[in-house]
Order: C-alpha cells, then sequence, then structure tokens
C-alpha cells in the first residue's frame, strides 16, 4: 500500500511539473524588442554582414532579405541544449533602411498541452542581444 501511494504522489507530481513553461519564458502577446546603435564609422553595408554573419554562426537562418535588413531564423526546438518538443524559438532581426541600428526580438511559444502560447525567451534575447552588440554596438567606457 505504502509503494501504491509513493507512484501515486510521484506520478502527480511529474504531471504537476512536466507542464511548467522554462523559468526565461514571458508569456506576452506584445514584441519586445531590444536596439544596438552601430558604432560610430560603421556603415549599414558592413554592418549587415556583420550581423548576418554573427547569426548565421549559431541559428539556422530561415528568411534573409538584405534589401530589407529582415532576418529571421527557423524555429529551434531546444531548451539548455536538450531537444524539447514543447518549446520553440526563434531569432527576429531588422535593420531599418533609414537609421543607425538593429532591432532584435526572440520568439518563444510553450505548448500547454492545447495550445502555444506565445512570448519571449530572456536567457535567448539576452545572449543574442551581447553577440550582435560585440559585433556592431558602440562601445561603453
Amino acid at each position: 500500500m505504502r509503494k501504491i501511494l509513493l507512484v501515486i504522489a510521484l506520478a502527480g507530481f511529474m504531471v504537476i511539473f512536466s507542464g511548467c513553461s522554462p523559468p526565461t519564458f514571458v508569456r506576452t502577446s506584445v514584441a519586445n524588442w531590444k536596439t544596438v546603435e552601430f558604432r560610430p564609422g560603421l556603415e549599414r553595408e558592413d554592418a549587415w554582414h556583420r550581423i548576418a554573419d554573427t547569426l548565421a554562426k549559431n541559428y539556422d537562418i530561415e528568411v534573409i532579405d538584405k534589401e530589407s535588413g529582415y532576418i529571421r531564423s527557423g524555429w529551434m526546438y531546444n531548451l539548455s541544449g536538450k531537444i524539447n518538443e514543447n518549446y520553440r524559438t526563434r531569432v527576429i532581426v531588422n535593420i531599418p533602411v533609414s537609421n543607425d541600428k538593429v532591432e532584435l526580438k526572440i520568439d518563444a511559444h510553450w505548448f500547454d498541452s492545447s495550445n502555444w502560447i506565445p512570448g519571449y525567451d530572456t536567457l535567448l534575447l539576452n545572449q543574442v542581444y551581447t553577440d550582435v552588440q560585440g559585433s556592431v554596438g558602440r562601445v561603453t567606457r
């Protein structure tokens, strides 16, 4: 009887915690864009190549349009290096034609057993921001 209760308690624990989204997931329907200003003297053309190269090293690029300044990765189904079919993220970058900056955001979706819940991933957003900042951003002293 004690073993049965232990198994039931363990099964209940697994059900409760298997449905939780990752701690880095923020549920929202509003885009959370971050902006990196180009360092002085960096032309848009050079910035474009640097950003595209930086992203291509870590992500599968699904859409890339130099004229409009748009780059989007494909969906990535991983979490901390492990495949997770209930969680997906992608990187989106916009380099406005008339500005000296790049805008980026992360789309993240958590599958709650019946629907994809939209949001963004704070850890991935900070990683991509840091990578792009190091590639084209202003240096602070």
